[in-house]
């Protein structure tokens, strides 16, 4: 889980009424949000976003989802084997 990750979710909870899995689609939107916010594309531009389902996978994440709804810090650790264990 990501700030970006559960940005994502909460806008998409927020302003469409998805909800989106915490680890595939929200990467994804996560993306689609970014380019967005670089002016990537443009107004008259057409995006689809096609979401496939995963709401279920929500349940696992409820402290970092919960954190991040409250404006804390996400419960999370990287891993000693990730490679991204360097940066944390």
């Amino acid at each position: 889980m990501t700030e970006e990750k559960a940005e994502a979710i909460k806008i998409m909870a927020e302003t469409e009424g998805l909800f989106l899995d915490p680890v595939y689609t929200s990467s994804a939107m996560a993306c689609l949000v970014d380019l967005c916010r670089k002016g990537f594309f443009k107004r008259e531009d057409v995006v689809v976003f096609l979401h496939t389902g995963g709401a279920a996978g929500l349940f696992p994440y409820k402290a970092p989802l919960k954190a991040y709804g409250s404006g804390k810090a996400l419960p999370w650790t990287i891993p000693p084997w990730s490679p991204n264990a360097e940066d944390a």
